[in-house]
């Protein structure tokens, strides 16, 4: 079994052109069409059971609409699974948490760059809290993202500072692009070992450039493997962050690491499993 952990879907009607903006932005090849119906596909294409979709909301307006929308993809696809949204700046986030919880969302995803919030700011740290106490994941974009590589508002230093003031034991917080995108040194010497999951979306393999037949490395397989045993593959889950990513891609790149059988299993669905208590 192989679940990928981190996906993203935009409404129909406007992926295509959501897509394009957010491809030229990266300067990356998007590897779907950005839709719920090609996601599903291209997982079962490239032999993954279930892909778990992470929207996010730029806005807190978004929120309620995002909720009230993104929980179709749990009745429409058998091979997906989709959060809820939230927002920093969204009042009255103890009720629409309750909401969420109700709904049936096993998690929420937010993205501090994208949402102008710093990880550790009260705000956060408060949805974060009231997520814990309904049982809900909480995933979050951290290092730099590609789009915004002047805005690091989930930093390693951030992400540590927040865990300690949450003085987190058994939550379920999920730190994206296994721990910090580009800052894997600083997870490897301060973020492993903490109370704390990652998910390796955009973080293995290679990325081609939009519009060349170039590529980029991401991150140094021996880098990855040396992360995995100082964290434990009990705490990582395997992901791609499609469309920026692809599925047979990044499965083939993970599947070529020199890791035991037992870390591979773990990472590809057996601690997912356990996150989302299926």
């Amino acid at each position: 079994m192989v679940i990928d952990f981190h996906n993203h879907t935009y409404p129909d009607k406007i992926a295509a052109e959501t897509v394009e903006k957010l491809s030229s932005i990266s300067n990356t090849v998007p590897y779907t069409n950005g839709t719920a119906e090609g996601l599903s596909n291209d997982l079962k294409e490239s032999g993954i059971d279930l892909g778990i979709v992470l929207p996010v909301a730029t806005a807190p307006r978004q929120v309620e609409k995002i909720n009230n929308t993104a929980i179709n993809v749990n009745t429409s696809y058998n091979n997906l699974i989709s959060f809820a949204a939230m927002h920093p700046d969204y009042e009255d986030y103890k009720q629409e948490i309750k909401r969420i919880k109700e709904l049936g969302y096993k998690g929420i995803k937010i993205h501090p760059d994208y949402q102008g919030c710093f990880f550790d700011d009260i705000k956060y740290l408060n949805i974060l809290e009231e997520a814990f106490k309904n049982d809900l994941i909480v995933v979050t974009h951290a290092g730099i993202d590609i789009g915004l590589p002047d805005s690091v508002h989930c930093s390693v230093d951030r992400a540590i500072n927040a865990i300690n003031l949450l003085q987190l034991k058994e939550e379920k917080l999920v730190l994206a692009h296994t721990g910090g995108w580009r800052q894997w040194d600083q997870v490897l010497d301060k973020l492993c070992g903490k109370n704390v999951y990652f998910d390796t979306a955009f973080s293995i393999g290679k990325i081609q450039y939009k519009d060349s037949k170039k590529y980029f490395n991401l991150m140094d397989d021996d880098l990855f493997i040396k992360i995995v045993r100082a964290h434990g593959a009990n705490k990582i889950v395997f992901a791609t962050d499609s469309p920026w990513a692809g599925h047979r891609e990044s499965l083939e790149a993970f599947n070529r690491l020199s890791l035991t059988k037992e870390e591979k299993e773990a990472i590809l669905y057996k601690t997912a499993k356990s996150l989302l208590n299926i």
